[in-house]
């Protein structure tokens, strides 16, 4: 293999970039490891923006829509909640949070002391 692996599909795949290529190569895909393991989910309409909930793991999501026969605009209120997507490569992979949390951190400090 010459260069940087343009696909990271297994575990292996994954730890062995960590060991064999550049730092500022493979932590930005670990970090993507741990975004997207979480996915909005929709739970359902709500009658209003205030009538739903916004924290860190829910937020009320705004769209308009326009009826293309009458020419009326509708706002439809959503209610989201931040869940793990069953089908991330986190998941899919079978990394633990702590694992890629200490690979991120080593990525970090290396880094930092260049």
């Amino acid at each position: 293999m010459r260069g940087n692996p343009k696909h990271l599909n297994s575990k292996f795949d994954y730890e062995y970039v960590k060991e064999h290529c550049e730092v500022s190569y493979w932590l930005p895909r670990w970090k993507g490891l741990l975004a997207g393991r979480y996915a909005w989910i929709p739970k359902g309409e709500l009658e209003s923006e205030a009538a739903g909930i916004t924290d860190d793991t829910h937020r009320v999501e705004v769209s308009t829509m326009i009826n293309e026969e009458s020419g009326e605009e509708k706002t439809i209120y959503t209610q989201l909640e931040r869940e793990i997507n069953p089908y991330s490569q986190f998941e899919r992979l079978g990394f633990t949070e702590d694992e890629v949390l200490n690979a991120i951190a080593e990525g970090e400090a290396k880094l930092a002391n260049g």
